[in-house]
């Protein structure tokens, strides 16, 4: 159901592999068939495992097959971006390194950068962060309206950018 599998969140979930190993068993049917799992096999490959965990399910018809793998699918959840970023400030206030998160996510440096952005942003202004959050400002945005110190002018600066009445270089 998935269709095609991004090679780069593929590598990404093969450093995380690396590090800690698959922490969910793929669900195969006794001849090997994949139903759940698609993305930890690749990410396996990639990380040079030759042995992953499984459960092997054997009263699988293909119709119920199928709606598994529609299900792990739909049910599969991603953070929020400010909740991904209060995660990854988590690591790092725990003593952690942006290698040492790098290496143990598997999430490449610019991506925890600007996390790491967004969570400093929603420390003195929620509501600017909220609205990256919300998918109504793109996270490039973080840096520049962060750059404003005037903490009553960024969220109108912020709506502005949001409505398309300022573009990001007009900051």
């Amino acid at each position: 159901p998935r269709g095609f599998i991004d090679p780069a969140s593929v590598l990404e979930l093969a450093e995380s592999v690396r590090e800690v190993g698959i922490l969910a068993p793929l669900l195969v049917t006794p001849d090997g068939t994949v139903v759940a799992g698609h993305r930890r096999l690749a990410a396996a490959a990639v990380a040079g495992l030759t042995d992953v965990p499984v459960i092997v399910r054997d009263d699988l018809a293909q119709s119920d097959q199928l709606a598994l793998m529609i299900v792990e699918n739909l049910q599969r959840a991603a953070l929020s971006p400010l909740a991904e970023a209060r995660a990854f400030r988590s690591l790092l206030d725990e003593g952690l390194t942006v290698a040492d998160v790098m290496r143990r996510t598997g999430v490449g440096r610019a991506r925890i950068d600007t996390a790491i952005e967004l969570a400093n942003l929603a420390h003195s202004d929620e509501e600017t962060a909220g609205m990256v959050d919300r998918g109504e400002l793109p996270p490039g945005a973080v840096r520049p309206l962060a750059a404003i110190i005037d903490l009553d002018e960024r969220p109108e600066l912020a709506r502005r950018v949001a409505r398309h009445e300022l573009t990001l270089e007009g900051l």
